[in-house]
């Protein structure tokens, strides 16, 4: 057994060696859904809004991680 948890069930997540917590909650489950989503499977009206207001907070979240690059000299090479 090579240790995804995508194959291999959440049991797989002890030996993983990825994020754990809640970071592993968000990003495994953002792959999983884009994944689900480029398949085809169908969206309840109710998940794309969730998905959207998700997008907008992660948009928010991007501008300030880049905001305070600039204000701290991130972006000079």
């Amino acid at each position: 057994m090579s240790g995804n948890p995508s194959r291999d069930g959440l049991h797989a997540i002890a030996n993983y060696g990825a994020p754990d917590g809640d970071e592993m909650l968000l990003l495994r489950g953002i792959e999983n859904v884009t994944n689900s989503i480029r398949r085809g499977h169908s969206v309840s009206a109710h998940a794309y809004v969730s998905y959207r207001k998700l997008i907008d907070r992660v948009d928010a979240l991007k501008a300030a991680l880049d905001h305070r690059e600039t204000m701290q000299g991130g972006h000079d090479d």
